[in-house]
């Protein structure tokens, strides 16, 4: 058909069985061209070769309603057996209609100007072609324009909704794309692809048991936007690759807003390479699985130089790492997030609520990081730097070895600062520093009851090891185990060293009875609201440290200065500086209302007086593992 002024009607009708010409080519079951006008209703069109209804040239207009095209076939050539093919600038609707068992794609859109609309239909358990291709649902490119509403897309192959190239434009609304299965190669079988250029929205849908990756977002200039929808349990592809709910990359640009990732496998959201930007708004990523090797379930995976913002969403009860963040040139936000409940892999690894490390940057504002495992927020190497404003981060559980339950590790020579925030109730340590080069700053913060781990040793509020530096200020650390702030350095001699801690402006209070692992003499009893040992530095300027089980501030063969401070009422004495008084400056500070003497300056150990809750220390340091 052709022509413009053309008009034809198609009602109750069936158009079946259409062959090939002499040459093996077409064999259509409706071609529509050059500026007609066709009406197709209530009826069939099956078992047609080479495409069941061809739509082409701008002018001509289409309109499908409760129609049925399936099982269209190749030509004679053993090309194509589309269902509809709809290019050069036509207009097609499709409403309340089926599209099954065609071959290769059920829906090809393509060219600048064509304009398809499909609602309330159905397209599924699309073929691959004879190579074992294909097999799509819909293939939208080159400039087309196709909305997709109150739609199912079902048991397709390889790609169910497949969008290309600058310029076309597709939008998926209040429809269902599912059980999308790989191509006959075992390969691909994602819900949705988008690439070189296009611009898709997804709007009050639901994706779900697709294969490899739900959506998967590719190239400079590809722009997506997911609201409102649910992208759910993608199932790796037949060769046992991904399962991952979206997957940004290559300089596209993505958007999730108030929608849910879930029970997707090895990582819910993954975005990686330069100049990939994406920002996830008010939305749920939990219970991502681990892959088939057991590893991963990630809730968000950033690197390669990715943009990720994170804002008013919650990660829940992934695996292995709620956030992962990695590389240099990687910048991730998050702000009034939740992320809790990371649990170990498929292998009893990780746990980890958020990981940053190898360069990357990250800032996470007013957030919760709650009862994940291992550590709360790791941290680590050179040129990584992470700051945490007006966050809290509690209860964090010991891994599946029962150790550690860290609110913060940093280590390799990372930056960390803390401000305005909160660590409470975390396990081993609450904030963990290690290694040189490694930097915290801790200001206008609080560290509070961190309890020893499972073998009941450790519990310390603040611990700065290796060769490690950090600065405390205007910061509330109270309620801790064995020592609520600790300065760590090499082993070694008296001499002033290697790691440096200052503390001013702060109060350390009431830390509790707890122990270490002491070489040569096993597990020791501490209680000291500071600790300084193996080398360390540690200066303290306007502190009050008050109520502590043991001793108010000990130096064990360290040096430092401790100036404008008040040290009351702790357990046993103000200051001791065991084998190193010659290198504390103790000339100006306020002690009282100790057990023991104000002062004591001891050459080798602590002397053991007679009460039990008075504790014995050894003329050797604890150490901590990484």
């Amino acid at each position: 058909m052709g022509h413009s002024g053309t008009e034809v009607e198609v009602s109750g009708s069936v158009i079946r069985k259409t062959l090939p010409d002499g040459n093996g080519e077409f064999g259509r079951g409706i071609e529509a061209q050059a500026g007609c006008t066709v009406s197709v209703a209530g009826s069939l069109l099956e078992e047609n070769r080479d495409i069941g209804l061809a739509v082409g040239h701008s002018g001509t207009e289409v309109e499908v309603s409760g129609s049925v095209i399936r099982k269209t076939l190749p030509n004679g050539n053993g090309e194509r057996g589309w269902g509809i093919q709809a290019g050069e600038g036509c207009t097609v609707s499709v409403a309340g209609s089926l599209l099954e068992e065609n071959r290769d794609v059920s829906l090809a859109v393509f060219h600048s100007g064509t304009e398809v609309e499909v609602s309330g239909s159905v397209i599924r358990k699309t073929m691959p072609d004879e190579n074992g291709e294909f097999g799509r649902g819909i293939n939208a490119t080159e400039g087309c324009a196709v909305s997709v509403a109150g739609s199912l897309l079902e048991e397709n192959r390889d790609v169910d909704l497949r969008v290309k190239h600058s310029g076309t434009e597709v939008e998926v609304s209040g429809s269902v794309i599912r059980k999308t299965l790989p191509d006959g190669n075992g390969e691909f079988g994602r819900g949705i692809e988008a690439s070189k250029g296009c611009t898709v929205l997804v709007a009050g849908s639901l994706l779900e048991e697709n294969r490899q990756i739900g959506l998967a977002v590719f190239d400079s200039g590809t722009e997506v936007e997911v609201s409102g929808s649910v992208i759910r349990k993608t199932l790796p592809d037949g060769n046992g690759e991904g399962g991952i709910g979206i997957n940004a990359k290559e300089g596209c640009t993505v958007s999730v807003a108030g929608s849910l990732l879930e029970e997707n496998r090895k990582l819910g959201l993954g975005v990686f390479h330069s100049g990939t930007e994406v920002e996830v708004f008010g939305s749920v990523i939990r219970k991502t699985l681990p892959d088939e090797n057991g590893e991963l379930g990630r809730g968000i995976n950033a690197a390669e130089g990715c943009a990720v913002s994170v804002v008013g969403s919650l990660l829940e009860e992934n695996r292995d790492v709620g956030l992962a963040v990695f590389d240099s040139g990687t910048e991730v936000e998050v702000s009034g997030s939740v992320i809790r409940k990371t649990l170990p892999d498929g292998n009893g690894e990780g746990g980890i609520g958020i990981q940053a490390g190898e360069g990357c940057t990250v800032s996470v504002t007013g957030s919760l990081l709650e009862e994940n495992r291992d550590v709360g927020l790791a941290v680590g190497h050179s040129g990584t730097a992470v700051e945490v404003f007006g966050s809290v981060i509690r209860k964090t559980l010991p891994d599946e070895n029962g150790e550690f339950g860290r609110g913060i590790g940093a280590k390799e020579g990372c930056t960390v600062s803390v401000a305005g925030s909160l660590l409470e109730e975390n396990r081993d340590v609450g904030l963990a520093v290690f290694g040189s080069g490694t930097e915290v700053e801790v200001s206008g913060s609080v560290i509070r009851k961190t309890m020893p781990d499972n073998e009941g040793m450790h519990g310390a509020g603040l611990v700065v090891d290796g060769g490690a530096s950090g600065t405390v200020s205007w910061c509330h650390i109270e309620g801790n185990s064995t020592a609520s702030i600790m300065a760590h350095g090499f082993s070694g001699g008296a001499a002033p060293t290697h790691s440096l801690l200052h503390v001013e402006n702060s109060a350390v209070l009431k830390t509790k009875k707890g122990g270490f692992e002491v070489p040569g003499h096993g597990y020791e009893v501490f209680g000291d609201g500071l600790f300084a040992g193996g080398g360390a530095e540690l200066q303290l300027d306007s502190v009050v440290v008050m109520d502590n089980a043991r001793t108010g501030a000990y130096y064990h063969e360290s040096a430092g200065a401790v100036s404008n401070t008040v040290i009351a009422g702790n357990g046993s004495y103000g200051l001791a500086m065991e084998s190193c008084h010659q290198y504390v400056d103790d000339s100006d500070m306020f002690i009282f209302g100790n057990v023991l003497e104000a002062v004591t300056k001891s050459p080798q150990g602590l002397p053991v007086p007679p009460p039990p809750e008075i504790m014995e220390a050894f003329g050797s340091s604890p150490e901590f593992d990484e």
